[in-house]
């Protein structure tokens, strides 16, 4: 069961292989250019908006499979798609992160 935050079910966020791989990557990539911190910062604060209110960003489309949506959310430096499956209560992150352009992570 997912946690409780003020009364409110969490939503469990899955992260890809493929999305932890280029994760990794990108976060080595921050480190070089100085930036780690923010690159870092902006990680987490995604990964807590999914769980506690994935639908924050802006629906894409809707999904043969029940209940679910793609979504994407930006919070500086990055950009993220990922499906919400409201009755699973279950996000699923299966697209890497994206910098955002002119922020020289890409």
């Amino acid at each position: 069961m997912a946690e409780a935050t003020n009364g409110r079910l969490r939503y469990r966020v899955v992260y890809s292989e493929l999305v932890r791989r280029h994760t990794r990557q990108l976060v080595l990539r921050a480190r070089e250019l100085g930036v780690s911190g923010e690159v870092i910062a902006a990680i987490k604060k995604i990964n807590d908006l999914l769980e506690r209110y994935p639908k924050f960003g802006d629906p894409l489309q809707e999904l043969v499979l029940e209940s679910a949506q793609e979504w994407m959310v930006t919070v500086p430096p990055l950009v993220v798609k990922y499906i919400v499956n409201d009755a699973r209560r279950l996000v699923m992150v299966v697209t890497p992160f994206a910098p955002l352009p002119d922020t020289g992570l890409n």
